[in-house]
């Protein structure tokens, strides 16, 4: 269970106070795993349940996924885009999960694929009225039962390339009364449905959720965030994909910061497609599947582009908060991920590997590493990384002074190193040796040796 602990973790993101930096990241369909509860009453008690016990266990936030368009917005849709729709096909939804792991602790789960079934339809007004109305019971249940610093995301799912196919949906937001409005220009899964590559390829966005396939349109995205600021009085985000790259994530947030847009979002899954049964004839990895779909991925190995994108918005783009998610699966990486410019984390592979408790961790380790470090508030270390960020024509890398050495006691001579491409390391007399004056120094060797017997040194 979370506790308040003795170091205050409070932090904010544009004006709205969180408890903690620590959060749950949007995880099987935003709320939770398993099949929709025919009562509805036993559905929305499952349901906050279920958010409920994520912010006991430590997350920082609920979020709640917002889907809304008004009759006269949709028909501006089809008559801007030829009258393209997608019906909603006959089979229910599905979602499935595929494993991948790295072989070895202290962490198992290197990633995930997620393919859903099935995709984007074009909404239907009458449907989303209904949905929206579940979605407003939910909303006031966890604004009774909430504690203290836990806000409300209300997470805009938008429908086609028009701005109004997103206001509708924010004004919404507005109207259930959450906290913050975050526009999804995030879900890699539509990447994976028919037409979608050649519609993002043209600039052309029928009346269907696209996802993060509109941060492929820097300029649509602008004109999406002003409409939405200029729409609602509440604080607004963007939450981008990992595949919003390097360094369009720049561009991406600064048309964010200049339509008035108070945070990005940062880091989260991105496009991927599942490795085929190389034993099996390349048939899909998938149980019960009889494709391969490119779908949504994510897991440990995504926290490398979650870092870059914190450390390049945080650099390039003054005057906007930043979350940051995607491979933050460790307590020591949100800190990671705070230093390069984040006020607030979220973690999702982790949980689903490790369970709630992470969270709990992640907490107790912060407040443990402020303390123990001389820090009085989560404040001191965002951003405390970027003052050594500089162009690599800036840094004095010490050419010629630095030099590889070897701890025999540590080494097994397993011949590893031995057997790589480095010039400067032998076998002297059945004993691992550096030549220092064949050394550049380069670190290599600390990267290969299985028993970490090689470490660097200044000549001399």
């Amino acid at each position: 269970m979370y506790t308040e602990n003795a170091m205050n973790l409070e932090t904010t993101v544009a004006g709205v106070r969180f408890r903690s930096p620590i959060g749950l990241a949007p995880i099987g369909g935003s709320s939770h795993f398993g099949a929709r509860d025919p009562d509805e009453n036993r559905e929305l008690e499952g349901a906050v349940e279920y958010v409920l016990k994520n912010v006991e266990a430590g997350s920082n936030h609920v979020c709640v996924n917002i889907s809304y368009i008004r009759p006269e917005t949709l028909r501006k849709l089809l008559d801007a885009y030829d009258g393209v729709t997608r019906p909603a096909p006959p089979t229910p939804r599905a979602e499935r999960f595929l494993r991948v792991t790295s072989g070895g602790p202290p962490y198992g789960l290197e990633g995930l694929y997620s393919a859903v079934s099935p995709g984007p339809c074009t909404p239907d007004p009458a449907v989303e009225e209904g949905l929206l109305a579940f979605q407003a019971r939910f909303v006031e249940a966890v604004k009774q039962r909430r504690p203290e610093g836990v806000p409300i995301i209300g997470a805009v799912i938008g429908c086609g390339g028009l701005p109004d196919g997103y206001v509708d949906a924010a004004r919404k937001c507005e109207e259930l009364g959450v906290d913050l409005v975050e526009i999804n220009f995030h879900c890699p899964l539509q990447a994976g449905q028919r037409n979608e590559v050649d519609w993002a390829l043209r600039g052309w966005f029928p009346a269907v959720s696209h996802g993060g396939l509109i941060a492929e349109h820097p300029a649509l995205v602008g004109q999406i965030t002003k409409a939405v600021v200029n729409a609602v009085s509440l604080p607004v985000g963007a939450k981008f994909s990992a595949e919003a790259g390097f360094p369009r994530i720049v561009e991406l947030a600064r048309q964010v910061r200049d339509a008035g847009g108070r945070y990005v979002h940062v880091g989260g899954a991105g496009v991927g497609i599942a490795p085929p049964d190389i034993y099996n004839g390349g048939r899909p990895k998938w149980s019960f599947m009889d494709g391969n779909p490119f779908c949504l991925t994510s897991g440990a190995w995504m926290r490398r582009i979650c870092y870059r994108d914190v450390a390049a918005v945080a650099r390039f783009v003054p005057g906007l908060d930043i979350v940051a998610s995607g491979g933050l699966v460790q307590p020591e990486h949100c800190v990671e991920a705070m230093m390069l410019g984040a006020s607030v984390t979220q973690v999702c592979a982790g949980v689903l590997e490790q369970g709630r408790s992470l969270l709990r961790r992640a907490n107790e380790f912060l407040s443990t590493f402020l303390c123990s470090n001389g820090y009085s508030s989560v404040t001191e270390i965002v951003g405390l990384a970027q003052q050594y960020i500089s162009h690599a024509e800036d840094i004095d890398m010490m050419p010629g002074q630095v030099v590889s050495s070897v701890d025999h006691d540590k080494c097994t001579n397993c011949g590893t190193c031995l057997d790589g491409l480095c010039l400067a390391i032998s076998d002297e007399g059945g004993e691992v040796a550096v030549q220092e004056e064949r050394c550049t120094g380069c670190g290599a060797c600390t990267l290969v040796c299985p028993s970490q017997a090689f470490s660097l040194r200044l000549r001399g």
